[in-house]
C-alpha cells in the first residue's frame, strides 16, 4: 500500500518538476484535474503520501493545500486511500507519520470534507488498538 503511494508520489513529483511557482503549480492542479479523470487518483495517493512523510507541518499543510485544489471526486479517492492506511498500516507507521495523519484528519474534519464521519470510525478504532496517547491526538 505504501510503495504504491509512494510511486504516485514520485509520478507526481515529475509532473510537478517544471513549475517553479506555488502559482504555477495551482493552475497545473486545477486544470489537469478537469481534464484528466485520473489523475485525481494520482493527486490523492501521492499528495497523502506527501502528507504523512512531510518533514513539517507547513510542508504538510501545503501539501493538503495543493491536494483540496485537485480533488474532484468529493475526497472519495483520498479518504479510501485513508481508511486503506488506517486498516492495514496504522500499527506499523512510525510517531511522526501517525502525528500527520492526525493533522489530515484534523484539517479535513475543519475543511468539513464530505463524508470524513465515516472514515473516523477506524481513526479512533486504529488509535486505540495502538495505545496513541493523548499527546499525538490533542
Amino acid at each position: 500500500m505504501f510503495q504504491n503511494l509512494a510511486k504516485q508520489y514520485q509520478a507526481l513529483q515529475t509532473l510537478l518538476a517544471g513549475k517553479t511557482s506555488d502559482q504555477e503549480i495551482k493552475d497545473f492542479l486545477v486544470n489537469q484535474s478537469r481534464t484528466d479523470t485520473a489523475f485525481n487518483q494520482l493527486v490523492s495517493g501521492g499528495f497523502l503520501y506527501a502528507i504523512l512523510t512531510a518533514d513539517s507541518l507547513e510542508e504538510s499543510q501545503k501539501h493538503l493545500a495543493h491536494l483540496s485544489l485537485a480533488i474532484t471526486d468529493d475526497w472519495y479517492a483520498a479518504l479510501c486511500n485513508m481508511n486503506m492506511i488506517l486498516l492495514e498500516m496504522f500499527n506499523r507507521l512510525r510517531p511522526q507519520c501517525r502525528e500527520r495523519l492526525l493533522f489530515f484528519f484534523n484539517e479535513a474534519i475543519r475543511l468539513k470534507v464530505p463524508r470524513i464521519d465515516n472514515v473516523l470510525p477506524n481513526l479512533l478504532r486504529a488509535t486505540s488498538e495502538v495505545g496513541v496517547g493523548c499527546k499525538l491526538v490533542f
